[in-house]
């Protein structure tokens, strides 16, 4: 529980993160957007408030799962892109738009 540690971003061999389940709460995780990730897997946790219209990533990854958390506002354009995730799960958050 609690918040991700600004450190995870400095991490630079890692393909693969799976933070599921694990009751963590805050904003959108920016430190992560530095990571070159195949695999984002923050889903079931407690994330909350709007995601950033200007979120970019240094390399999208392949899978991105942000579901079941309490995510609200638009669904950036920037996730949308062709460039963008190939899966990209933001069901059951409270996304409008």
């Amino acid at each position: 529980s609690g918040m991700v540690p600004l450190w995870m971003g400095r991490l630079s061999r890692i393909w693969y993160l799976n933070m599921r389940g694990n009751q963590l709460k805050g904003s959108f995780p920016h430190q992560l957007l530095s990571l070159q990730l195949k695999v984002m897997d923050i889903s079931h946790n407690r994330f909350s408030g709007s995601i950033p219209s200007n979120v970019n990533f240094s390399s999208y990854p392949e899978e991105l799962r942000l579901q079941n958390n309490h995510f609200m506002g638009s669904i950036p354009g920037t996730l949308l892109r062709v460039e963008g995730p190939k899966l990209l799960d933001l069901r059951n958050n409270n996304f409008s738009g």
